[in-house]
């Protein structure tokens, strides 16, 4: 081998070694060239954005100087806005004031009537234990009198009108259911008479008072076998109706009012229903029962009272009216 060949054998390595440190040279230029382009693209964006930022300031600056304008314009408005809430927070104090005053009146109010519930309900339950009976047995017992109805010109009216009726249609002889103290009766002219009443005691005291009059008896409801024996030309109820508290004890006392006669019955009393504050009066609209349980009698002459009610005349007027019936066929 030349001596020319031999050294260039030997500069090989070198060579191979430069060309692969010009190799790694080059690639390193290639990384670098690429990490520049990516710095360069970081820059432009950034560039961009801040001239975004530069735009929005722009425009915020001229929004702010637009505000700056409007707020002079409106510093005004505040002015009477301020203005404007002061009468309002004066006007709302004054209106809370009111609706505190209205709700301790409706806390007053509720209280009322919770305790007008509470009323009622305990005169429920008087009105449910209440005893008619007993309650005009303890009255005679007591002492006391038929009430002013039976007494003075409320008595004589009564008497006017049914001594005329017997008179004009020739009665014989009459039952009275709710006889009472027989002072309305010591003006009545009847040939023959029978009292009932509820209360023993009344009854006793009658027959003392009447003891020399045979031509009158007296009997507890107690003894209806005896007094309901027989039919009488005339059946009277004269201020009881409204005294009927019971149900079952008015629907009783009507069907013996009506079942007594043969030919007329004579009702004094109002003729509505009203339960009222005292629980010895109870009104009832009676010409309804008379109509659906009596067909066969009919209603054949209405006189009112001489004296009718009037609201604060309690003792000298009456609710009461005269209600005659005969009997005839049934019309139901």
């Amino acid at each position: 081998m030349s001596m020319v060949l031999k050294k260039i054998m030997k500069k090989i390595p070198q060579i191979d070694r430069l060309i692969n440190e010009r190799n790694l040279y080059y690639r390193a230029c290639e990384e670098l060239q690429q990490v520049v382009d990516e710095k360069q693209g970081i820059v432009d964006f950034k560039e961009n954005e801040y001239k975004k930022i530069m735009n929005q300031y722009s425009n915020l600056e001229q929004e702010y100087r637009v505000l700056l304008v409007q707020n002079e314009q409106n510093e005004g408005s505040i002015q009477v806005l301020q203005k404007n809430i002061s009468e309002l927070n004066i006007k709302n104090a004054t209106i809370q004031s009111s609706m505190q005053l209205k709700l301790e009146q409706a806390i007053e109010e509720t209280k009322k009537l919770k305790l007008e519930n509470e009323n009622l309900v305990k005169k429920q339950k008087e009105i449910k234990d209440f005893k008619s009976k007993d309650f005009w047995e303890n009255h005679y017992k007591n002492g006391f009198n038929s009430g002013t109805g039976s007494y003075n010109h409320l008595a004589e009216f009564k008497a006017q009108v049914i001594n005329n009726f017997i008179e004009e249609n020739l009665i014989q002889d009459v039952i009275e259911f709710g006889c009472g103290d027989g002072n309305q009766l010591s003006l009545m002219n009847y040939k023959e008479y029978v009292g009932v009443d509820v209360s023993e005691t009344i009854i006793q005291k009658n027959k003392i008072k009447f003891s020399s009059d045979r031509s009158k008896k007296f009997y507890t409801t107690n003894e209806s076998e005896i007094y309901l024996d027989r039919k009488y030309d005339l059946s009277l109820s004269l201020d009881v109706i409204f005294h009927l508290n019971e149900d079952d004890v008015y629907e009783r006392y009507m069907d013996n009012l009506f079942a007594s006669s043969n030919q007329y019955v004579i009702i004094y009393s109002s003729n509505h229903e009203e339960f009222t504050e005292w629980l010895e009066f109870r009104n009832r609209k009676f010409m309804r029962y008379v109509h659906e349980k009596f067909g066969e009698w009919m209603l054949v002459e209405f006189i009112p009272n001489k004296y009718p009610f009037q609201l604060g005349y309690e003792d000298i007027t009456s609710p009461s009216d005269f209600y005659i019936f005969k009997k005839g066929e049934d019309i139901g």
